[in-house]
């Protein structure tokens, strides 16, 4: 007898990116991981951890993380949750705000996770197409029967931004519809979408430590909203979801933010002089709001560049699936791995 629920029969698993060995010595630019290590203190703090402390249980509400989180954002602590890294955030918000009959919205090209949450529910899920551009018109978002729209913004794999005047506009002429604006790349955006917090309660802004913060082993992300509807997440999340430690370096990074913040510029300004360079080689760059291009060349195959790349021990992200067939997402890394990049491609297009 099969035992598996119908729904989760049918679901397509999440592919992940490749993840090579640590001693490989492959230049890793394929999963938007910081190339850059945490702050010093990090080891100290380890270094100096109470090991007795790990046979209790961990803060359930988080109060110390969360007073610093409420600090730097200048938000009221009872609009903060914390989940461990924001994809368990994103589960909490498919148990918290779906019924079985509730339908959902994602923009045709995003985070391909959603749609297995959407799967394990039994949730229809409509498709906000994109332009050709790979923009999206949220104008369009009110011919959509749906209850909760998603938006990856700026987007992965394309790096697009949605400026906030535009999500402010749909979250007024959508009053009926939840709004989950994911925003794992806004710290390498221009603007986010955290000031609409004050005007908006159909809103909910998840963010994550693993793109800017250097902290993707930490398992660390949060969620923003109404007190009404945090109050919700407390409900349905697991009692003691974030681990001593991770509670515990979590708040050395907003201790040592401007640190963090510095690299964020380095990768701002490097992803702009990479963009350039490839562009310079015939490539056609998206403009980007994250901390990875999306490009493509008319005259080379995106499959086989990736291919070659990977034979010489760089992992960039290839997506075998129409309409993004053409393009890579390549992660900016450090300014000696991208020189490293750059002369693969010009070599291999030298070739070709």
């Amino acid at each position: 007898m099969n035992f598996i629920n119908h729904n989760v029969q049918k679901l397509k698993a999440y592919v992940y990116g490749e993840q090579p060995s640590r001693s490989s010595g492959v230049i890793k630019l394929n999963t938007n991981e910081n190339p850059y290590p945490p702050h010093p203190d990090m080891k100290k703090k380890l270094a100096g951890f109470r090991t007795d402390l790990l046979r209790l249980y961990p803060d359930p509400q988080c109060h110390a993380l969360t007073k610093a989180a409420s600090a730097y954002l200048a938000i009221d602590s009872g609009c903060i949750v914390f989940g461990n890294g924001s994809d368990e955030l994103i589960a909490n918000i498919f148990k918290i705000f779906f019924g079985s009959n509730d339908k959902v919205l994602f923009t045709e090209y995003t985070y391909t996770y959603y749609h297995v949450f959407a799967g394990i529910h039994g949730l229809r899920v409509y498709t906000l197409p994109m332009q050709h551009d790979f923009k999206v018109d949220l104008k369009l978002v009110k011919n959509y029967p749906v209850k909760v729209v998603f938006l990856t913004n700026p987007n992965s794999p394309t790096g697009i931004a949605v400026p906030a005047a535009q999500i402010a506009a749909a979250l007024k002429e959508n009053k009926n519809k939840l709004f989950i604006i994911d925003e794992a790349y806004a710290d390498f955006a221009d603007e986010n979408c955290i000031p609409l917090l004050r005007h908006f309660s159909n809103l909910v802004i998840l963010r994550t430590f693993s793109k800017a913060f250097s902290f993707c082993g930490g398992r660390l992300g949060y969620a923003l909203s109404t007190k009404k509807n945090i109050k919700a997440f407390f409900k349905v999340k697991d009692p003691y979801n974030i681990s001593t430690v991770t509670q515990l370096l979590g708040e050395d990074i907003f201790r040592n933010i401007n640190y963090y913040k510095g690299h964020i510029k380095k990768i701002i300004a490097l992803r702009e002089h990479f963009a350039k360079q490839l562009v310079a080689l015939g490539f056609s760059v998206l403009p980007s709001s994250a901390n990875f291009i999306f490009c493509t060349h008319p005259g080379l195959s995106a499959a086989s560049l990736a291919a070659y790349l990977r034979e010489n021990n760089i992992l960039v992200r290839y997506f075998n699936k129409p309409g993004l067939k053409k393009y890579l997402r390549i992660t900016i890394g450090t300014e000696l791995q991208m020189q490293k990049v750059y002369k693969r491609i010009s070599h291999y297009l030298d070739a070709n």
